[in-house]
């Protein structure tokens, strides 16, 4: 079979087969509407192959021969059209009339799915985001396929771009049925049987040409066989978590000694540093491993002048004398892959039992040893908590017992810049406390500032005025940043750096990764001590501290005060996904996580839309568009607010949680700030209402959507609210356990 024809033939071959192996994913991703979307956008793409193929052909016979590619382009670009309609718009349903919002709500998409590829275990539930990756890789690896098979002649190639859709599921799951492995297989053969390019030939040729077919095809299928049969008998050729079959494993961790300003956040190791537990393990908050004091303008200087002194099990680790405490909380520590000759320690009072020869050195609050730690290395710690409380450090008064390099700000030239903002961020409050929270405020708000892991280029001599220009950085901009800041208002400050509170694994076992290191800063109150504050956004660190939460002290004078900002460009941040916690980087053989920004046109070119117009009725054929009506604005409003509230109070939920899955996750954070029972059932009972009406507005047919809906819209609106204050009221509640530092959330 030869010319147009044929050419029809070989791409119907190759969509079938790209299809069957669609199919493949089936193991790793939950049944859905995935596998109909990417049908109906491969199909569409297709048809735009085929189209473009048959007027070139009709109007210029060779210059089908000339322009391979051309078809393929256009292909692509009424797949990107349909994806950026479909899963970039506004609202759900298809919008034919895209922009560069398309772009920026696509990018969230495509890094939300990010997040669940390095969090989920397979097979993962088909959200949108997901559903996105498993269409944009169906419709590539048709468009390539059909390049080789019709555009360059080379259909024995086919196979390698449909092997990108059944690798994740071979190395991943490993159980790969046999109707995909059959539907793949055969029209593969059929290409190979057939030439759309072929000319007569004479009859040594043909069997020349027929005998090459058949022992390719020969080959194909043994292959295929082979595989099928390794796959389906081995099982899975790598564990089920995503992220562990392509994770950069290292011998060791230590934290990075070199706090660079100017430098990005590399790639951290995900392996489990230490792991701790006990009765009160909940309540432990972060692990400090070093502090620092001196700052040069750009990066942070560690002072080793002191090796410390012996000390004994019992006795209180702190560097003067400590006041009232609450109940003592024992936790046992066991280090994993961490290595280094300083132990993480929590940053409150505390006693350590350990072995061997480490000393404290009371100036730092850090302990060490001449020998680096050992794997499996235990020892137990007591703390005691003081008694912090926005009344106890407004209390705070005396004089200041540390040294004056804690209040050492180095000169630049924007020295009385930053010294100037510091005053009109903190507007009339006159208290260190109210000061403090008000810098701390300022950074957490992300009208201001914007979580990124990649730093912006040098502007000025100063790393810490471009920063507060630029808006974009990580734990380590956002805590240098505060610290000198409250320098220029005589608070002493200083940089701790060590690990964020674990994630719960059983019982009251809590491990810590590679990925909870984080930097922050500490502030000295007279007659208090060294007290933690977190000024990097509740995205990556969860709640602050119960001291330093401004939602719980009702009473605190500390003002929010409008400052003019310098427009914030928008970045996207590496592999995720997602936002990932707020942390250093951690010294392992890891490779360096990379960041792009991409600008894209204001709107699609005439001449773009022109090519895929055509197009459009199809898609209205096969999918009707729902439409957007203002019942579903309002209710998407409504959403929004309550994201937003439940944010302000540190929980942040990412693109791919649904409305279905949100009470269980609000549940499960509330459960981990020790909010009773009762509060976190006023608080469900709300949430699951609001729930079922967006999840049912949203993704059930119009005519249904209404139907049997617990709620208003009105009622919607009133439940945020109520929600809003039972979470208030339980995150306030006394006899809640107190998490200074709350599980990392999104």
């Amino acid at each position: 079979m030869r010319g147009p024809a044929g050419q029809v033939v070989a791409t119907v071959l190759v969509v079938i087969a790209t299809l069957a192996s669609v199919h493949a994913l089936g193991s790793i991703i939950e049944p859905g509407a995935w596998t109909g979307s990417a049908t109906r956008i491969t199909l569409l793409s297709a048809a735009a192959v085929v189209l473009t193929r048959a007027l070139l052909s009709r109007q210029a016979p060779r210059q089908a021969l000339r322009w391979p590619l051309l078809p393929s382009v256009v292909g692509g670009l009424v797949a990107l059209w349909l994806v950026l309609g479909t899963y970039g718009g506004r609202a759900q349903g298809f919008d034919p009339v895209v922009g560069l919002g398309n772009f920026g709500r696509l990018a969230d998409q495509l890094r939300a799915a990010a997040e669940t590829v390095n969090s989920e275990v397979a097979p993962v539930v088909p959200t949108t985001p997901v559903e996105l990756v498993a269409v944009l890789g169906a419709v590539a690896c048709f468009l390539v396929a059909d390049l080789l098979a019709v555009g360059l002649r080379l259909p024995a190639m086919t196979v390698l771009p449909l092997l990108a859709l059944w690798i994740p599921a071979l190395v991943i799951d490993g159980d790969i049925g046999a109707a995909p492995v059959a539907l793949t297989i055969a029209p593969l053969l059929a290409l190979l049987a057939i030439d759309p390019h072929a000319t007569p030939q004479d009859g040594a040729a043909q069997t020349v040409q027929s005998t090459t077919t058949l022992a390719t095809t020969a080959a194909v299928t043994a292959g295929a066989l082979v595989l099928g049969g390794i796959a389906s008998g081995v099982g899975p050729l790598a564990p089920r978590s995503w992220s562990d079959a392509f994770a950069s494993q290292g011998s060791a961790v230590r934290l990075s000694d070199d706090l660079d300003m100017r430098r990005n956040l590399d790639e951290r190791s995900d392996q489990v540093v230490l792991t701790y537990s006990g009765e009160n393990a909940r309540s432990l908050g972060p692990l400090r491993v070093y502090t620092a004091s001196a700052f040069d303008g750009v990066r942070w200087l560690r002072s080793d002048s002191s090796s410390g002194d012996l000390f004994t099990a019992e006795e209180q680790l702190w560097p003067e004398r400590v006041g009232a405490t609450e109940e003592p909380a024992s936790v046992s520590i066991t280090l994993d892959s961490y290595r280094d000759s300083l132990l993480p320690i929590p940053v409150e009072p505390r006693s350590v039992d350990v072995d061997g020869e480490w000393r404290y050195a009371a100036t730092q609050d850090e302990i060490r040893a001449t020998t680096s730690s050992r794997e499996g290395m235990s020892y137990a710690v007591t703390t005691d908590p003081r008694v912090l409380s926005p009344e106890t450090l407004r209390g705070s008064n005396g004089p200041l017992a540390v040294d004056n390099r804690y209040l050492d700000v180095p000169e630049s030239a924007h020295h009385a810049d930053i010294t100037e903002l510091a005053r009109n961020v903190t507007g009339s409050a006159d208290d260190p406390y109210d000061q403090a929270m008000a810098l701390q405020t300022w950074f957490r708000d992300s009208e201001n500032f914007t979580y990124t892991t990649d730093v912006a280029d040098a502007v000025t001599g100063d790393a810490v005025w471009d920063f507060l220009q630029d808006r974009n950085g990580y734990c380590v901009q956002f805590a240098t940043s505060m610290t000198v800041m409250a320098r220029t208002l005589g608070i002493p400050a200083r940089l701790g750096v060590g690990f964020l509170a674990g994630d719960r694994t059983s019982g009251n076992t809590y491990v810590v990764t590679g990925e909870k290191s984080h930097a922050w800063p500490e502030l000295y109150f007279p007659g208090t001590g060294w007290v933690r504050f977190e000024p990097t956004p509740a995205t990556q660190t969860g709640p602050t501290p119960g001291y330093a939460d401004p939602l719980l002290d009702r009473t605190g004078s500390a003002p929010v005060v409008e400052t003019e900002s310098e427009p914030t460009p928008t970045t996207s941040d590496e592999s995720t996904s997602a936002p990932r916690t707020d942390d250093r980087e951690v010294t392992t053989t890891t490779t360096v996580a990379t960041t792009t920004t991409s600008t894209m046109p204001r709107r699609v070119g005439a001449g773009f839309l022109l090519v895929a117009a055509g197009f459009a009725l199809l898609l209205f054929l096969a999918r009707g568009r729902q439409g957007t009506d203002e019942k579903v604005q309002t209710l998407d409003s409504e959403w929004e607010r309550l994201r937003r509230q439940l944010e302000l109070r540190g929980f942040v939920w990412s693109p791919s949680t649904t409305p279905h899955g949100l009470p269980g996750a609000v549940d499960a954070y509330l459960d981990q700030l020790g909010v009773g029972a009762d509060s976190r059932a006023a608080v469900a009972d709300d949430l699951t209402v609001v729930s079922t009406v967006v999840e049912r507005e949203r993704y059930a047919p119009r005519d249904d959507a209404s139907a049997g809906n617990p709620a208003t819209v009105a009622d919607v609106s009133e439940r945020v609210d109520r929600l809003t204050a039972a979470v208030d009221r339980g995150i306030s509640d006394p006899r809640r356990a107190d998490d200074p530092n709350g599980l990392r959330v999104g």
